[in-house]
């Protein structure tokens, strides 16, 4: 054992160090079950103070760490989504609508642009054509 806080245990080969912190949790949380076995048996009086402290401190505990298994699951889950190299089908689909819906502005942007050109055309041939129907008449 090093000075300190971490121990090390051999897993599939590779040596693992385990903080200090964790063995303590890990230790605390056995003696937590121990104690709500020997409830459960009833060789702990329900009045006992060690009862009423060991509830207290089993829902503080279980309540941390189910706030550090959030984290963790919200930290797998935002790698797992970020480090995608490829885009899933939904996400490619939705890219192509995405290209289609502009295409089609861009198109009608030049169909307008072509109907105000032949406005432009109609609204100068009928004032010409009325210029002429005016000087015949006289």
């Amino acid at each position: 054992m090093e000075e300190g806080a971490e121990r090390e245990i051999r897993w599939g080969g590779k040596g693992i160090r385990i903080p200090a912190s964790y063995m303590i949790l890990i230790v605390l949380l056995i003696a937590i079950a121990i104690f709500i076995i020997l409830y459960i048996m009833g060789w702990i009086r329900p009045t006992s103070i060690l009862v009423v402290g060991s509830t207290i401190i089993g829902w503080i505990t279980v309540i941390i760490l189910a706030m550090l298994g959030c984290v963790f699951l919200g930290m797998y889950f935002s790698h797992r989504i970020l480090s995608r190299s490829s885009l899933t089908p939904v996400e490619e689909t939705t890219l192509e609508s995405a290209r289609d819906v502009k295409r089609a502005l861009a198109l009608l942007e030049e169909l307008r642009a072509e109907v105000e050109r032949i406005e432009a055309r109609l609204q100068l041939s009928e004032k010409g054509e009325k210029g002429k129907k005016g000087s015949k008449i006289r």
